[in-house]
């Protein structure tokens, strides 16, 4: 009896100690579980501060990039600005530029109707009188500007080809140097301005001995915008023969 006591009390002390060493086990176990824990916990903090830091770097790039956005907008809107008023800048300088052309390419057109009949006619066309004794022929002069720009400080110019013929006029006029003997005499009728579609009302007086043979009467004008002795055109004036 003795013995088996003994036996079971060995048993007894085995199981103790081996409760206790797996106890002393167990417990180094869970320090290493905790020390893991613990690790894991410090690695998952670790990688959550680098994580926070790079949705901050993050964060801080997009706003940069929003910045420059920003600012890359105002300055295209300032170049868009910029050029938008250089082109309407150079619109109007074009413009002007273009009516400054349309002004300088503005020039008058003088015309010549001697009874109603345009001298420059290439065909020659009867032209009436508007009073004619042996000895004179007057006729009804009109000095026409057909142009879109006013003719200034001009002068029109009245040639008689014939010896004996001396030519006057109704408005103030000058006569032309001449030579002695002289079979042209001209004279010259000045005029300040002269509008575009605005005319010039004149009576000529041809006077001339009584027989005279036909003769010639030619037209020409200066002005600012005219070259000189520019030609209106001509006429032939045939006296009437005397009256028995």
């Amino acid at each position: 009896m003795e013995k088996w006591e003994f036996i079971l009390t060995i048993v007894i002390t085995l199981i103790i100690g081996a409760e206790l060493v797996y106890a002393i086990v167990g417990s180094y176990e869970t320090k290493d579980q905790i020390s893991i824990l613990g690790d894991l916990k410090k690695a998952s903090k670790d990688q959550a501060g680098i994580l926070s830091s790079a949705v901050e770097e993050q964060k801080k790039s997009v706003e940069s990039l929003t910045q420059m956005n920003e600012k890359l907008q105002i300055s295209v809107k300032k170049t868009t600005d910029m050029a938008t008023a250089m082109h309407q800048q150079l619109t109007i300088l074009e413009d002007e530029q273009n009516r400054r052309l349309a002004e300088a390419a503005k020039k008058p057109k003088l015309e010549l109707q001697v009874g109603g009949v345009d001298v420059s006619t290439f065909f020659p066309i009867p032209i009436k009188t508007r009073e004619e004794t042996d000895v004179k022929s007057v006729f009804s002069l009109r000095l026409i500007n057909t142009g879109d720009a006013p003719a200034r400080h001009g002068v029109l110019r009245i040639i008689v080809s014939g010896k004996d013929v001396s030519v006057q006029s109704s408005v103030p006029f000058q006569k032309a140097y001449e030579d002695p003997d002289t079979v042209m005499h001209a004279i010259l009728i000045d005029f300040d301005v002269l509008r575009q579609h605005v005319n010039l009302g004149i009576d000529m007086t041809l006077n001339y001995p009584k027989g005279q043979q036909p003769f010639t009467v030619m037209f020409n004008v200066d002005a600012d915008e005219l070259a000189t002795a520019t030609s209106l055109g001509a006429m032939t004036v045939r006296p009437r023969k005397p009256s028995e």
